[in-house]
Formats: structure tokens, sequence, C-alpha cells
């Protein structure tokens, strides 16, 4: 299973070859595709989360600074 969104677009390119070459059903491609797409989103969302977290931590400190 992929785990960086690099290996995701990895996965999708020889996905897409494989259906070029006849070798992966369109319908199977388009699955991979669906969940590749659904793979980023979460990449994303986990990386907000983290700089999120990452601001909150900092204004929490710069607010114990101040006061």
């Amino acid at each position: 299973m992929p785990q960086t969104a690099k290996e995701v677009k990895d996965l999708l390119a020889e996905a897409m070859a494989g259906i070029h070459a006849g070798q992966i059903e369109p319908r199977v491609g388009s699955v991979m595709a669906y969940l590749g797409t659904s793979l980023l989103k979460a990449f994303e969302v986990i990386d907000l989360e983290k700089r999120i977290e990452a601001l909150e931590e900092a204004n929490k400190e710069e607010c114990l600074k101040v006061n």
C-alpha cells in the first residue's frame, strides 16, 4: 500500500500504462484512480492537521510568554 503521495502517483502511472497496454481493464483502473484520489486527500488532511497542531502549540507558547 502506498505510504506517500509520490508512491500513489507512481502506482497510478503504472495503472495508466497497464490500461494503455491492455494489461489492466479500464474499470479496474478507474477504481484504482478513485482509491488513489482518496489516499491523496487523506495525506493532505493529515498534513494539514499536523500544521494546525504546530501553529496551535506555537500560539499557546507565545500566549504563555505574554502572560
